[in-house]
C-alpha cells in the first residue's frame, strides 16, 4: 500500500485495520435467500445484499431477506465494495446480511462519522491495488493495511461536522431535483392530455389516446412533421470523416444534461453526406432514437446529421418545435410496443410516422412547452446545485482529510474512542 506524502503536525499514519474491525461478506446457501417482500419467514430473517446494485446515496435498499445469514453487517458499520466497482461505499442503518461482494467495517478506535469520510478518500487507493488482481477484487489484507491519515480525536470529530453539513446541503439539493422531476413528470401528462388547465370544459375519447380536449384534433406523426433517418458513412474512407457537419449517435443522448444537442464527437464531410445520402437537419429538429435504445428525445441547436439508430421530426411550420419534442417524449412506451427486430428492436420509419398524436392549436402548443421548458430549467438549476456541492465536497474533503486544511485549534491529543463495539 502507498503511504501518504506527509503527516500533519499532530496527525499519526494508521492502517485501516488497527482503528475498525472487519467484517468479509460471505453468500450463504441460495434457498436461504427470498424476496424482501416475501412475508412467510420475515419474523427469521434479515435483510440481504449481496453488491452495489441495491446501493443509495448513504444507505441500501435490500431487495432479498435471507434466514441463514453467514455474515452481519450492524447498523452504523461502513459497507465497502470488494469486488467491481472496488471502493463503492454506503451505510448500514440496520442489522443487513451481506455477500461475499461486501465487507462491514466497524471503527472501534476512530470517530465513526471520520471513519465513514476517511475510507470514501481512500477509494484511489483500493481502486489501484483492485486494478492490479486478476479479478478487479481486494481481500481482507487489502482493506487491513489501508494507509488511513489519523488526526487526534476532536479534529476526526470537527472534520466530520464540516462534512456533514457539506453531505447534507447536497441531500437536501437532491430532494429539489427528485420533487421538481416528479412535478414534471405530473405536469407532462397532464398538459398533453388535459391541456392549459381552466381553457377547456368539453373532453373527447379517442383510442390510443385517451380522453383529450374536444377542440384538439387528432392526426398522425407524419402529417405534422417531416420524418428523417440516417445512416453511417464508410469507415474505410478517411475523406467522408472529419468535416463540419456533426455525425449523431444515440448514446450521446442519453448523455445530455439538458434537452438541447449542441455537439457531437464525431462530424462527416460534404462527401459523406453525399455517399451516405445524408441529411443535414435544420436547428429545431427533434432527434429520436428507434433502434437498440428506443424514445430518446433531443433537439438540436446546430445543423446535424445522424446515424442509422434515429428518425428524426422535422416540423411543420405550423407546429411548435418544442412542443413538439415534448410530446414525443411522452410516446416511449407507444414507440417500444411498435419495436420489433430479433437481434435489436427498431422502429421503422412507417411506424414513426403513423403514431397518433393529439394536437392544440399553435397558441396553446407554444403555452405549453412555455410552461414545461420553465420547469426543466428549474431542474437544471438544481441539478448543476448539486454538481457544484459535489465538487466543493471532494475539495474540502481532500483538504480537510489530508491536513492541508486545519479545522481545530484546540486539538486534543487523544487518538481513540470507544467506537460502537
Amino acid at each position: 500500500m502507498t503511504q501518504p506524502k506527509s503527516v500533519p503536525e499532530g496527525w499519526r499514519t494508521t492502517r485501516l485495520g488497527d482503528i475498525a474491525k472487519m467484517v468479509m461478506g460471505q453468500s450463504p446457501p441460495g434457498s436461504t435467500v427470498f424476496d424482501h417482500d416475501d412475508e412467510s419467514n420475515r419474523g427469521h430473517s434479515l435483510p440481504f445484499i449481496q453488491g452495489t446494485a441495491e446501493f443509495g446515496h448513504h444507505f441500501p435498499t435490500p431487495q432479498k431477506r435471507c434466514t441463514q445469514p453467514l455474515k452481519t453487517a450492524k447498523s452504523g458499520d461502513c459497507l465497502i465494495s470488494v469486488r467491481a466497482p472496488v471502493g463503492d461505499t454506503n451505510l448500514a442503518d440496520q442489522a443487513i446480511a451481506i455477500g461475499r461482494g461486501l465487507a462491514a467495517v466497524r471503527f472501534d478506535r476512530a470517530d465513526p462519522s471520520f471513519g465513514w469520510y476517511a475510507l470514501n478518500h481512500a477509494k484511489v487507493v483500493l481502486d489501484r491495488v483492485a486494478q492490479g488482481s486478476t479479478f478487479e477484487a481486494i481481500g481482507r489484507t487489502e482493506l487491513k493495511t489501508l494507509p488511513i491519515l489519523l488526526p487526534p480525536l476532536g479534529e476526526q470529530r470537527a472534520i466530520a461536522g464540516v462534512l456533514d453539513s457539506v453531505d447534507e446541503a447536497i441531500e437536501r439539493a437532491e430532494e429539489v431535483v427528485a420533487a421538481t422531476e416528479r412535478l414534471r413528470d405530473a405536469l407532462l401528462h397532464e398538459l398533453l392530455t388535459r391541456g392549459l388547465p381552466g381553457q377547456h370544459s368539453e373532453w373527447k375519447e379517442v383510442p390510443g389516446l385517451g380522453t383529450i380536449p374536444a377542440s384538439w384534433t387528432v392526426t398522425r406523426l407524419g402529417d405534422i412533421a417531416e420524418v428523417v433517418g440516417g445512416s453511417t458513412p464508410s469507415r474505410t474512407r478517411t475523406e467522408y470523416w472529419g468535416g463540419d457537419i456533426p455525425w449523431v449517435v444515440p448514446s450521446e443522448l442519453s448523455q445530455l444534461a439538458s434537452r438541447y444537442l449542441s455537439t457531437s464527437r464525431e462530424s462527416v464531410t460534404i462527401e459523406g453526406l453525399r455517399v451516405a445520402s445524408l441529411r443535414v437537419l435544420p436547428v429545431g429538429s427533434v432527434l429520436l432514437t428507434t433502434r437498440a435504445t428506443i424514445g430518446l428525445v433531443a433537439i438540436n441547436q446546430v445543423p446535424v446529421t445522424t446515424n442509422q439508430g434515429f428518425q428524426c421530426l422535422i416540423p411543420n411550420k405550423d407546429i411548435y418545435g418544442l412542443w413538439l419534442f415534448y410530446s414525443i417524449s411522452q410516446k416511449k412506451q407507444q414507440l417500444e410496443r411498435r419495436g420489433a427486430g430479433s437481434t435489436f428492436r427498431e422502429v421503422s420509419r412507417d411506424g414513426v410516422r403513423t403514431l397518433p398524436i393529439a394536437l392544440p392549436p399553435l397558441e396553446e402548443q407554444r403555452a405549453i412547452a412555455e410552461v414545461l421548458d420553465s420547469v426543466d430549467h428549474s431542474i437544471e438549476r438544481a441539478r448543476e446545485e448539486c454538481d457544484a456541492l459535489r465538487l466543493a465536497m471532494k475539495s474540502i474533503s481532500d483538504a480537510l482529510l489530508t491536513g492541508r486544511i486545519r479545522t481545530n485549534p484546540q486539538r486534543e491529543r487523544s487518538y481513540e474512542t470507544a467506537g460502537t463495539g
